[in-house]
Parts: C-alpha cells; structure tokens; sequence
C-alpha cells in the first residue's frame, strides 16, 4: 500500500506543497532532467507521481513540509 500525503485541518493543503515541490524540481538543474513529474490522479485529484523515484522525493518533501509547519507551532 503506498503512502499518500492527505489535506489535515491547519496545514499547508496538499495541492500547494505540490506546487512548491514541482517548483524546486523544475527550478533546480540536477533534478529537473532526471525526475520526471507525471501524475496519477483518481477522481480528477492528485493521488501520486508516476515515476517511484519522483513519488518517494515527494513524500519525503511533503513529510519534511508537515514536520516543519508542526515544529514550527510548537515552538511559539
């Protein structure tokens, strides 16, 4: 079962962590040749990337976002 990253009332919504992903792929040389950004979407949403590689970059990208927003919180 893969892992998917899902909107959570008080953080940052999927679809703009998303975007800032696909941003620093598409704005960082080294990545934007070698990881392809083709989605899988179910019921006309963003569910993954395609390409496996692509998909563990964003989970951990995702999981770093979330981690960061909940530090973040903490420390106020």
């Amino acid at each position: 079962m893969a892992l998917k990253i899902k909107d959570r009332d008080g953080c940052m919504p999927v679809s703009e962590m998303k975007g800032i992903f696909e941003k620093l792929i598409r704005d960082t040389p080294l990545f934007a040749g070698n990881t392809p950004l083709g989605t899988m979407e179910i019921n006309g949403q963003f569910s993954h990337y395609v390409d496996p590689d692509t998909d563990t970059m964003w989970i951990g990208f995702a999981l770093g976002m979330r981690c960061a927003e909940r530090l973040k919180r903490e420390s106020i």
